[in-house]
C-alpha cells in the first residue's frame, strides 16, 4: 500500500505490517494482529504524522483507522467512542459491521449520511460496480450516491450465505471505503496545520 508521505516513519511502518492479510476478512476475530498491537498501544494520533498536526481530533481518527487495519475491533471502539463528528460515526459504523452487529452498524451510518467520503465511496464504488451482472443489492449501493446502509445489508447476506465471488467483491468494497477514509482523516488532520 502506498503511503501518504506526510505519515511517520512508525504509521508507515504500521501500515505495511502484514500488508498481505491486513483488513482481508470481513468479520475478524476478536484477537488483530498481535505485532501491530504492539506498536498502536499507547501511541497519539499526533505520532501518525511527519509534520505538525492541525486537527488533533483527525489525527485520532487516523490512529482508528489504523487499529481496524489491523482488526483490533475494541481499540478502535474506544477512539470512535471518543470522536465527537461524523468522523468517528463513520468509523464507529464500520466497526459495528466487521464485528458482525448490523443493526449497531446502521445506527452509525444514519449519524454520518452527510460525510463528504460518502460521495467518493460512492463514485469509486459505481465504477466498481459496473462491470458486474446485473444485482439489486448492488445497485441498491450505488444508487444516488454511497448507501452504506444497503452495504451493511449485503455484507449480512454474505456472512450468512457466503458465495467466493462476492466475498471478494465485498471485499474489495471494504477496502475501498477504508482507504478512503483513512486518507480523508490525513488530510483532515494537517488541513490546519499550515494556517496556524
Amino acid at each position: 500500500m502506498s503511503a501518504h508521505p506526510s505519515l511517520s516513519s512508525l504509521a508507515r511502518r504500521i501500515l505495511e505490517m502484514n500488508e498481505s492479510e491486513a483488513y482481508t476478512r470481513l468479520l475478524p476475530g476478536p484477537q488483530g494482529y498481535e505485532p501491530a498491537e504492539k506498536l498502536l498501544a499507547g501511541i497519539s494520533g499526533e505520532q501518525l504524522f511527519a509534520m505538525p498536526v492541525g486537527k488533533p481530533q483527525a489525527a485520532q481518527a487516523a490512529l482508528c483507522g489504523l487499529w481496524l487495519w489491523h482488526d483490533w475491533l475494541e481499540p478502535a471502539h474506544r477512539l470512535a467512542q471518543d470522536l465527537d463528528d461524523s468522523t468517528g460515526s463513520f468509523w464507529h459504523a464500520i466497526m459495528h459491521r466487521r464485528e458482525g452487529d448490523f443493526s449497531n452498524s446502521q445506527y452509525w451510518y444514519a449519524r454520518c449520511m452527510s460525510h463528504p467520503v460518502m460521495a467518493m465511496v460512492g463514485a469509486r464504488a459505481a465504477e466498481m460496480l459496473g462491470g458486474q451482472p446485473a444485482d439489486n443489492r448492488l445497485l441498491k449501493m450505488i444508487w444516488n450516491g454511497w448507501r452504506p446502509q444497503a452495504f451493511v445489508d449485503w455484507i449480512e447476506a454474505i456472512h450468512r450465505s457466503p458465495s467466493p465471488e462476492q466475498l471478494e467483491l465485498a471485499l474489495r468494497l471494504q477496502h475501498l471505503e477504508w482507504r478512503m477514509l483513512f486518507d480523508y482523516c490525513v488530510r483532515e488532520a494537517l488541513s490546519a496545520a499550515s494556517h496556524n
